[in-house]
């Protein structure tokens, strides 16, 4: 009898011990929520409650590590916020926390981490460091340039898209723009309008090379003079009336091949036409 009674209180005193630790421990995390909510809401509004998932202790290393829930990666993290963070997360825990760290994550991610590279005075992250390798020579190079750029977009290449285009529709059996009419404005049309005329030269007089997979072009005519390679179904005829007509002694344009090799060029490839005088 005294055996059982014996192991009666013993369930009871466990069982108001574990009471006691949760409720120390829910005690505990809504504290630090309450920290948390107050610091996110002060530099983004409207967040909300961050809820804390979790408050662990591992001894090796000696950390406490508290888990918080997404809402507070809503802010721009920065060196400041981030000590005004541990500061109040240090209060809180103290004196639990004391010769103890304190590791707060989000997403399994120090909130540290969340500092961009800019804002930071040391640990820099090396995976973030972002450069573009600088070519050693264009695609293409302007022989008719007046001037050589030595700095800029030099020797950078720019894939640019001056929006949609056309396409065929077979179920109205014509060609339609891709975007829809929206206040009179067509996107396919608009973007264009200031992209050739103002952004791809501003780009490419700061010595970029624009590669753009959509024709670049306005001019829906083409005329080709060619009287080195006509074919049968092309006329070309010299009327000599003051002056006359001869070859050239620059190199011109010229496409007398299906395929071109490397350093193959066919804009030197021909000889323009000059006139003489009789």
């Amino acid at each position: 009898m005294k055996f059982y009674l014996r192991f009666v209180i013993l369930i009871i005193v466990l069982f108001f011990g574990v009471l006691n630790s949760i409720y120390c421990q829910k005690k505990l995390e809504k504290q630090i929520s309450d920290s948390l909510t107050v610091i996110a809401n002060s530099y983004v509004s409207a967040i909300g409650k961050v809820a804390v998932l979790s408050v662990s202790y591992t001894a090796q290393p000696n950390t406490i590590l508290i888990t918080a829930s997404d809402k507070l990666a809503y802010l721009p993290f920065r060196p400041d916020n981030v000590a005004r963070i541990y500061s109040a997360l240090s209060t809180v825990l103290a004196p639990k926390a004391d010769s103890i760290s304190i590791v707060c994550q989000v997403g399994n991610k120090s909130i540290e981490d969340f500092i961009p590279n800019f804002y930071r005075t040391n640990f820099i992250d090396q995976q973030k460091q972002f450069r573009v390798p600088t070519d050693s020579a264009p695609l293409i190079k302007y022989l008719s340039r007046p001037y050589n750029i030595i700095s800029g977009l030099q020797n950078r290449h720019i894939a640019l898209w001056q929006s949609h285009g056309l396409f065929f529709d077979q179920k109205t059996n014509k060609w339609r723009w891709q975007r829809p009419r929206v206040m009179q404005v067509v996107e396919d049309m608009y973007t264009q309008s200031f992209v050739l005329p103002y952004l791809v030269p501003m780009l490419e007089n700061a010595g970029a090379n624009v590669l753009s997979p959509r024709e670049r072009d306005t001019q829906v005519n083409e005329v080709i003079v060619d009287n080195d390679t006509k074919d049968h179904e092309s006329r070309y005829r010299e009327h000599n009336e003051a002056y006359r007509w001869k070859a050239g002694d620059t190199v011109g344009f010229a496409n007398p091949k299906l395929m071109y090799r490397k350093f193959e060029n066919p804009f030197r490839l021909g000889t323009f036409r000059t006139i003489q005088s009789t």
